[in-house]
């Protein structure tokens, strides 16, 4: 059973007489523990089919399960309640609340799912992270690769089977962005599914699968040989 299982998907968004097809009769399977990015121009619905898969938006038409639940039959709360078990997000503009510091950020998704707040699991993953001794700091104080760190660090704390990047190195420089791409590499290693929107080609070879869109439509799916040897 494919963890993610998109049938027929088309999204339409209707601005008064106007519509606009985002995507259009997207089918797509990926498998627990696949690495795939999803490319594409700009407007080409790369976005929209990411807040369908993370659950937070609805398709038009067709149907999406992930891990064998149909979301189409899920009320709002019970939604939220499955991105929060089961996805972890990460954003190019990294989304932390400046006014929380460091480990309060972390600690969000667990709040949110009414667990009791880990602290000692967040520090681990801090010092996994390498951001060890600034779980005091707030997001201002940060650089950008360190904000990075911490988005992954809170996208982890409820140890989801899946995680969405959403260009995750587009605000940082090719180090950085680097160092934060074999992050996602190693989590991949240990079975964690990773779809990563990218524009840039080099990202997108790091993964094992590419889907690329165009027009609201999959232009290609290709999956990467046994054999491929990353650059």
């Amino acid at each position: 059973m494919p963890l993610i299982e998109l049938q027929n998907i088309t999204k339409i968004y209707k601005s008064g007489e106007v519509e606009t097809v985002a995507l259009r009769d997207v089918s797509l399977f990926i498998e627990e523990g696949e690495f795939v990015s999803v490319i594409g121009p700009s407007g080409s619905g790369k976005s929209t089919l990411m807040n369908i898969i993370g659950c937070l938006d609805t398709p038009t038409r067709g149907n999406y399960f992930l891990a064998g639940k149909s979301v189409s039959k899920l009320s709002d709360s019970e939604l939220a309640m499955l991105r929060n078990k089961m996805i972890g997000f990460v954003f190019q503009q990294f989304n932390l609340l400046q006014r929380a510091t460091v480990l309060e950020n972390v600690l969000l998704p667990q709040l949110y799912s009414g667990n009791r707040p880990n602290k000692k699991e967040a520090m681990a993953l801090l010092e996994r992270l390498k951001i060890a001794g600034l779980e005091s700091k707030y997001p201002n104080q940060l650089s950008g690769g360190q904000q990075q760190r911490v988005a992954i660090a809170r996208a982890l704390i409820n140890k989801p089977k899946l995680i969405l990047a959403d260009e995750p190195t587009g605000s940082l420089d090719t180090k950085t962005g680097e160092e934060i791409l074999k992050i996602f590499e190693e989590l991949n290693e240990e079975g964690v599914t990773i779809v990563i929107v990218t524009h840039e080609p080099y990202i997108a070879r790091k993964a094992r699968r590419t889907v690329a869109l165009r027009d609201g439509s999959i232009e290609f799916d290709e999956h990467i040989n046994e054999g491929y040897v990353k650059q």
